[in-house]
């Protein structure tokens, strides 16, 4: 089994479904400052080189690596989360636009639909008047077409209401779709460069994987095959970092616990040992 296979490591650099965009040398990017700093925070402060036996000084090379390692995987993997919410924002953005325009658009219909009705019924009462302008009508027609003619000057009357509405909410929701699209165009704007920014920092992180893999490899292969077992093992039984930590006061580093009498005495006791926290189990030196 390959180190990196062992030490929890993929042969190839994690991916998500965004292709990637070449990375500007010249430009810092913050969320790799971001990372180191966050790396830091969990690593113990390396100490001045020959200090410690060489077997612990390799420890905290590869537990560096291994760390890197695990950072910039996590962070890869949490990429294809991060332009999934990007591209839901940016289709919310367009989904409100043509949902805008779409109640607009029903609104210029529906005024047409009043409009076509409107015209048919003046058409209409043109029609009555000239037949009611016409000589010798009996009684009973000539009030039925009088009523009918009141009925077409109410539908119309009615017809005019609804069609000054329409044309109110049609000027009002026009002024309203043209400022709103200014602002949506903006925003969209602005998420196409946040996705701009997450495929530069997806290269970068890329680019960081890739040549930590050969660095990772050589921090294993130079340690004795006695203390990779020891130091898998911890990593395994911990399963978070900081594998291998000092022991300050009688208290194990990382998990802030008082060790045993025995285990203080192992610390440091001769160049071969490996000693562990018998509280959390890891190493100790």
């Amino acid at each position: 089994m390959g180190y990196h296979n062992r030490l929890g490591r993929d042969d190839d650099t994690p991916t998500s479904p965004q292709e990637s965009t070449q990375p500007n040398p010249a430009q810092a990017d913050d969320s790799t400052k971001a990372s180191l700093q966050s790396i830091e925070s969990i690593l113990p402060q390396h100490p001045t080189p020959g200090t410690l036996p060489s077997h612990i000084e390799k420890l905290l090379g590869l537990q560096r690596k291994d760390v890197e390692n695990l950072h910039l995987k996590a962070q890869l993997q949490s990429l294809p989360n991060e332009f999934e919410r990007l591209r839901k924002k940016i289709m919310s953005e367009r989904n409100n636009a043509n949902n805008s325009r779409r109640s607009l658009q029903e609104k210029q219909q529906q005024f047409k639909e009043v409009d076509y009705k409107m015209r048919l019924a003046t058409q209409k009462i043109a029609q009555y008047k000239e037949l009611m302008a016409q000589p010798k009508k009996q009684a009973d027609e000539y009030g039925a077409l009088e009523k009918e003619l009141n009925n077409l000057r109410a539908q119309v009357e009615l017809l005019e209401e609804e069609g000054l509405a329409l044309i109110e909410q049609i000027q009002d929701d026009s002024v309203r779709l043209k400022r709103d699209q200014a602002a949506t165009e903006k925003r969209l704007s602005l998420l196409e460069k946040e996705i701009s920014t997450l495929e530069r920092r997806k290269s970068d992180l890329e680019k960081q994987f890739k040549v930590l893999g050969p660095q990772l490899t050589a921090a294993a292969e130079g340690l004795d095959p006695q203390y990779l077992c020891a130091y898998l093992k911890v990593k395994n039984t911990v399963k978070h970092p900081p594998f291998i930590v000092p022991l300050k006061d009688q208290q194990c580093s990382g998990c802030h616990l008082r060790v045993s009498n025995e285990v203080k005495k192992t610390v440091g006791r001769h160049e071969a040992s490996v000693a562990y926290c018998d509280q959390c189990g890891r190493i100790l030196y």
